[in-house]
């Protein structure tokens, strides 16, 4: 057997699974060390990495190539390197591999960095556990209420999400009581059955609707009164002082 040369480099184009750009992207061969015959020596070479059974074994502390394994058509390893953000990602045959894929929707580009770091936590760990996603999710609830309130430290996220209410309105304010409670219980054994729903893959209807609650309480919050309030700032002084008197001597009436 022939040691491998250094694998070639193909140059693709595809949606990166990290920063979703539709980019260059640089794939090769994931190769592992394995012990190996060449010209009737025994020596280390380098061959691509698969998971088949059969291909290696065992050799004391290191591996052994199997030249003639009883299985399939091995499964090969690859990588790819995006070349906007630079960052890799595996493959095993035409399945991403890692970073693992979600269904769950990017945080909102306004969300403050630790409720976003938690935020991509949750939406990462997903396909692999949904009952640490939902526990993730719901840190990332309550980093982002605690933000949002600058007298926040001792209250319990129960609490901040009662007082965050008349802000967000009741469909929204619903939505997040949801997420803590099966956030909650998701870190216990004896979670319910309410809990059971929502983790169950089979609903991912139930789970969707929660990570979209903490980037629509951004978009209310935080996005939306920014955006109002530079709008705002673009009419003429007088014209906002005139808005101003009248909605100060205007009845305090629902819709007035």
């Amino acid at each position: 057997m022939a040691p491998r040369q250094s694998p070639d480099i193909e140059l693709n184009e595809f949606d990166c699974p990290y920063c979703y750009a539709f980019s260059h992207q640089l794939r090769g061969e994931l190769t592992i060390s394995v012990l190996g015959v060449w010209n009737g020596t025994l020596t280390t070479v380098n061959r691509v990495f698969t998971d088949s059974p059969g291909i290696y074994q065992v050799d004391g502390s290191r591996t052994r190539f199997n030249p003639a394994p009883d299985s399939e058509a091995p499964t090969e390893w690859t990588y790819s390197l995006c070349v906007a953000c630079k960052r890799a990602a595996v493959w095993r045959g035409d399945y991403l591999f890692y970073p693992s894929r979600s269904t769950v929707s990017s945080p909102h580009p306004d969300m403050p960095a630790h409720a976003r770091e938690l935020y991509l936590e949750a939406r990462d760990v997903l396909p692999i556990s949904r009952r640490a996603a939902a526990a993730l999710a719901r840190a990332s609830l309550e980093a982002l209420l605690r933000e949002l309130d600058a007298d926040s430290a001792g209250k319990r996220l129960d609490v901040l999400i009662a007082e965050l209410r008349e802000r967000i309105g009741t469909p929204l304010w619903q939505l997040i009581t949801a997420l803590r409670v099966v956030g909650n219980d998701s870190l216990h054994s004896e979670a319910g059955e309410l809990v059971a729903l929502f983790l169950d893959s089979s609903h991912d209807v139930a789970v969707e609707p929660l990570f979209g609650a903490i980037n629509e309480i951004v978009e209310q919050v935080i996005t939306r009164p920014k955006k109002a309030e530079e709008l705002y700032n673009m009419i003429p002084e007088s014209k906002r002082a005139d808005a101003e008197r009248k909605a100060s001597a205007a009845p305090n009436k629902p819709g007035s």
